[in-house]
């Protein structure tokens, strides 16, 4: 039942805890009560132990039923680490009852105090959540004004999950009622519960042949007020129901608490040594028709405990030839358990150190083992689901033979992560077991969490993915995100304006976003390389050669230009100039220098004989035919008419001067 109990407590917790705990943080004026290790106890046998978090409803849980991050304990948490964080958030639900108790000025015991802590861890902090209901009504008046029936019908009522009542639920606010209710003595009835899927007939008399006075279904809490063994061996209850009294079957019930009552009416057995005082705390006093009567042969004396098994709690302890009345017995841990009565306490002792001396023998009460009648409807799991118990049918098997079917069976070791587990069933010590699978949890789906930051493109730019987040979807109904996956419509998406489609692909799955591409636009020119050459002597042209201009756009390309245009460089003037570059309104600039001669230079005198004559315009044709006598540095001196051009005008202007001179 541990495994079912997690999965069951969840649909109110998550959502509640949020809204109900805040409440329980301000300091009330009263001492404050810890929960003691009882409580802690109680959870983690409800709880039970995982190791690996697992998916429960709507949160990771790990441990003894404790919330966790998705991120958190990779690697499993250890059962101390476990208890660790467990005290940590069973400290705050302490607060609530504390709260609780000081609001309404209550006064718990240790006990009250430790079952509703426990009650509050698997629902939150319904003390507040809820106006009104029947426990809070009771814990107001004081409990002690209540009926054993009372308070286990007002615990039973948050035994409902999906609206359906459910045994993981039953069980644990059975075991929460016990723990309210230990240590009071002031109870003249035992309170039973039907433990039988097929409900349980109510008659007129204790005996199957008269005549049906009512029905009560499995999980009816009840009241019996005397008790007897009727002619067909079946032990019955007294009871009132619905305004009548009835006789119920209590070999188809399970004990919850009070008593014990008188066991005599009806008895096959008046004398008083071997009438029985049936303990109804265990489950082992079904059939019972007669005791045994054993002494102890220990020079010891053996310890009584609490249960039929060496792990229980020892309560007492039977001397050294003691002798004791024996009303059901059971095998354990290699030993046969006796159950007894003895100093008041009610328990198990081992009878391997104790002789029968009577000649009356129990009947039908020594269950030997137990079995797997009908396995669960789900035995394949995927990773992170919860253990499913549906469909599945315990049996017991007594040493007489007969077999009945019980719920009230813990299980343990199924863990939510890849592997073949066996789930062990365990019954009053007895165990047996069913094989289950877990599978790896496979990727189902697909979506994008949350699209790239930049979703808005320009011809030519390339994809930026910073901000995109990827969900995966997996077969057990959880999500996480994804890292691993890739892109596809991304090469070239940019080469045309309009809306794309970007494609992410993970395990033959894909999910799409979408991307905007507009035209991209001249933002700006740059000089990437200027000229070779930047210093000049006066009457020198401009050499362009080796400057690199390049257009900016807006998407962050640039491409090659060269029909810019260039202004600012005046051949005719020395000093520092500026060269403006311009292409489309945008423009950028660089530096030259225009200097002086070393010596001056008479344009036209190409021959550099200090005058013009008819020998510089020889000179001056043949550069113009392309064939060029004299040295190229001094090719300027051919600008006669000084215009920043060589042409037949500077024949024309140096032919006027030597014809002058």
């Amino acid at each position: 039942m541990n495994t079912k109990t997690k999965s069951l407590k969840k649909v109110l917790c998550i959502i509640l805890t949020l809204i109900m705990v805040f409440p329980c943080f301000s300091v009330k004026a009263v001492t404050r009560m810890t929960e003691s290790q009882d409580c802690i106890d109680l959870i983690k046998s409800s709880e039970g132990f995982s190791k690996y978090k697992y998916w429960d409803y709507s949160q990771w849980t790990i441990g003894y039923g404790t919330g966790c991050g998705a991120d958190e304990y990779p690697n499993g948490i250890t059962e101390a680490e476990a208890e660790k964080l467990l005290r940590k958030y069973t400290a705050t639900f302490a607060d609530c009852v504390n709260d609780f108790a000081a609001d309404y000025n209550i006064t718990l015991t240790q006990n009250q105090f430790d079952a509703l802590v426990c009650m509050s861890y698997a629902l939150g902090n319904l003390w507040y959540a809820y106006d009104e209901f029947d426990l809070k009504t009771i814990l107001i008046n004081g409990s002690e004004n209540y009926s054993f029936l009372e308070i286990a019908q007002a615990f039973g009522e948050w035994r409902k999950a999906g609206g359906q009542v459910l045994q993981g639920l039953v069980k644990r606010r059975e075991l929460e009622t016990q723990l309210f209710l230990k240590n009071r003595t002031d109870n003249k009835s035992e309170v039973w519960r039907v433990n039988d899927e097929s409900g349980v007939n109510l008659r007129a008399d204790a005996t199957t042949s008269s005549d049906k006075t009512g029905f009560m279904v499995m999980n009816t809490i009840f009241a019996v007020t005397a008790k007897k063994t009727g002619s067909d061996g079946i032990l019955w209850g007294k009871t009132s129901y619905e305004g009548k009294t009835h006789w119920i079957a209590l070999d188809y019930c399970s004990y919850m608490v009070g008593g014990p009552i008188d066991y005599s009416e009806g008895s096959n057995n008046n004398n008083n040594n071997n009438t029985e005082t049936t303990d109804p705390t265990s489950e082992t006093t079904e059939h019972v028709t007669v005791s045994e009567k054993w002494k102890i042969t220990s020079d010891n004396g053996v310890k009584l405990r609490s249960g039929p098994g060496l792990n229980y709690e020892q309560i007492g302890y039977v001397p050294y030839k003691a002798q004791i009345t024996v009303t059901a017995t059971t095998e354990c841990d290699g030993y046969l358990w006796g159950k007894t009565t003895y100093d008041n306490e009610n328990g198990w002792c081992v009878l391997d150190y104790a002789e029968r001396i009577s000649e009356q023998t129990l009947e039908g009460t020594t269950i030997k083992s137990i079995y797997i009648s009908q396995k669960p409807n789900k035995t394949e799991y995927n990773e992170g689901d919860q253990l499913d118990l549906k469909g599945l049918i315990v049996k017991a098997v007594y040493n007489d033979g007969t077999e009945k079917i019980t719920v009230d069976y813990e299980v343990s070791g199924f863990e939510s992560a890849e592997g073949t587990y066996d789930v062990k069933v365990t019954y009053l010590n007895k165990s047996t077991s069913f094989r289950v699978t877990v599978d790896g949890k496979k990727l189902t789906g697909l979506e994008i969490d949350s699209p790239p930051e930049k979703t808005v493109y320009q011809t030519g730019e390339g994809l930026a993915i910073k901000g995109l987040k990827v969900r995966g979807i997996y077969s057990n109904n959880t999500t996480a995100e994804l890292k691993e996956f890739y892109l596809e419509n991304v090469d070239g998406f940019s080469k045309t304006t309009g809306t794309k489609t970007i494609t992410v692909v993970a395990n033959d799955l894909s999910a799409d976003f979408e991307v905007e591409v507009t035209e991209a636009v001249l933002s700006d020119i740059e000089i990437a390389s200027a000229p070779s050459v930047t210093s000049y002597v006066i009457g020198q042209n401009l050499d362009e050669s080796g400057m690199v201009v390049n257009a900016v756009y807006s998407n962050g390309t640039k491409k090659v230009i060269d029909d810019y245009t260039v202004s600012g460089f005046n051949s005719a003037e020395s000093g520092e100039q500026e060269v403006t570059v311009t292409y489309s309104g945008f423009k950028k600039s660089f530096g030259v220098t225009v200097s002086e001669p070393d010596m001056y230079e008479l344009a036209g005198d190409l021959d550099g004989s200090g005058t013009r004559d008819i020998f510089d315009l020889v000179l001056l044709n043949k550069y113009m035919e392309g064939n060029c006598e004299f040295e190229s540095e001094r090719a300027y001196l051919a600008d006669v008419n000084l215009d920043g051009a060589v042409n037949t005008k500077d024949v024309d202007a140096l032919s006027r001067i030597v014809s002058q001179q």
